[in-house]
């Protein structure tokens, strides 16, 4: 009998065929109304949302794990837009807005249900949707916890969030709806022990009001106003090639570099890593 057929082949034939054709296609795309700065990039390090900002190249492109897995995160929004279209046939989708014409981009809905469901008092609905892996959904809806317990809910992340509030803004919405669909579903018997539904293992929904949602897209529009007037319209003009500090939001913002002893874990999935390790190291010629 052949021996240690069990172990993947190092040079597969069929397999990564898929995702070898997603990788020749060009995955860049200017932001919604021309801006510097885009919604999908809400509460990313200042320095990243510099440099995008400028033009400048990516460093370290998508790679086949990540094309792998926005891909897929496309066609569930597609799927969902489909759906929501059929029950809320006044909803709109891949709207495009900007705030203060520093910041744009594209809303996943803007809906007004209340023609359809008289009782919800929310008014217009910011949509946002997020596919997301299993530990980070566990996280979200409390569940990350060692055994079949359930901890208190994290909650949807910040950037999330965010994102939803600047389209909010943008359209003039007043609640912020954010939808999680997981690509791993809790396991059935951690489901019946903590009393989750069947929908309750793979998805899970927020509305966040606008006393809760305002504020931080306030702060946001203020920080990437910051950072055009401070540095990209300055070198954008010829001065001083000056970058901000890089910086990461953990309940409070805190400064990060990619030569911490414990890495941040953004950094590991910037685009622009090893042009910021350059820019570190003191080397400020950015491939423009």
């Amino acid at each position: 009998m052949t021996e240690h057929w069990q172990h993947p082949v190092s040079r597969p034939l069929l397999t990564t065929l898929w995702t070898e054709s997603l990788m020749e296609k060009d995955h860049d795309k200017p932001t919604a109304m021309g801006t510097a700065f885009r919604y999908s990039n809400a509460m990313n390090c200042s320095r990243r949302l510099t440099l995008d900002a400028l033009g400048v190249r990516p460093s370290d492109p998508i790679d086949p794990a990540g094309i792998h897995v926005t891909t897929i995160g496309t066609w569930i929004h597609e799927q969902m837009q489909a759906a929501v279209a059929a029950k809320y046939p006044g909803a709109t989708f891949e709207v495009k807005s900007s705030v203060k014409d520093v910041v744009s981009g594209s809303a996943d809905g803007i809906i007004d249900i209340a023609s359809v469901i008289v009782t919800w008092a929310g008014g217009k609905i910011s949509w946002e949707i997020k596919s997301i892996g299993g530990f980070g959904f566990k996280k979200a809806v409390g569940m990350a916890g060692r055994g079949y317990k359930r901890g208190s809910p994290e909650g949807p992340r910040i950037g999330a969030i965010v994102q939803g509030a600047l389209n909010a803004v943008g359209n003039d919405c007043d609640t912020v709806i954010v939808s999680y669909i997981s690509l791993e579903a809790i396991s059935k018997q951690a489901a019946q022990v903590v009393g989750f539904g069947d929908y309750d293992r793979f998805t899970a929904e927020w509305h966040i009001p606008k006393d809760v949602w305002l504020p931080l897209a306030e702060a946001e529009v203020a920080r990437v106003e910051y950072l055009q007037r401070e540095y990209v319209d300055p070198i954008r003009a010829g001065g001083e090639l000056a970058l901000p500090h890089g910086d990461a939001y953990e309940g409070e913002w805190q400064r990060i570099s990619p030569n911490d002893a414990r890495r941040h874990w953004s950094c590991e999935y910037c685009p622009h890593l090893t042009t910021c390790l350059a820019v570190e190291d003191g080397a400020l010629d950015l491939p423009l």
